[in-house]
């Protein structure tokens, strides 16, 4: 009798694992999809938030509100700490408040990433002309390519030469 009262137990657990199994899985699967919206609902706000600080950022540099557009500028950086064009914008505004050096940290960061962007390269001659460093130079690569290879300028401390 023993041996009987086992197997009903035992068919009743083995009809019931797989719906188990099914219900365990369906909830995982939601579980999944639900943190993965969450995180790109969270990745837009953090983007939104960003570009709204730049936004108002950008509006103070061009009325020339420097300090403003500083901490703006910054404020946008939170948000989106490797956006190139938030870098180079706070740079410009620490330029116009001659914080030079704070200036060329932010500008590093670009000119490691493009070397050959001439803007970045430019406002870092004009930091090293402020800073009376006309020994160091500064390439800027053109669009423009001749036969021996893409054409540069050298940038000494404010003037250009072709070489």
């Amino acid at each position: 009798m023993v041996a009987s009262e086992k197997d009903p137990g035992l068919r009743f657990y083995l009809s019931r694992e797989p719906l188990i199994l099914a219900l365990l899985s369906a909830l995982a699967v939601v579980s999944f999809l639900a943190v993965s919206g969450l995180s790109r609902i969270y990745h837009a706000q953090q983007q939104s938030l960003g570009n709204r600080w730049f936004t108002r950022g950008a509006a103070d540099l061009k009325a020339r509100h420097f300090e403003l557009a500083v901490n703006e500028f910054r404020s946008a950086l939170l948000y989106s700490p490797d956006n190139y064009t938030y870098q180079l914008d706070l740079a410009e505004a620490l330029i116009g408040l001659k914080r030079t050096s704070e200036a060329y940290a932010y500008l590093i960061n670009p000119w490691e990433r493009q070397p050959e962007n001439g803007l970045v390269n430019l406002e870092l001659a004009r930091i090293a002309a402020q800073r009376g460093e006309t020994e160091r130079r500064f390439v800027i690569t053109t669009m423009r390519s001749t036969p021996s290879g893409p054409a540069t300028r050298k940038c000494n401390a404010g003037t250009l030469a072709w070489s």
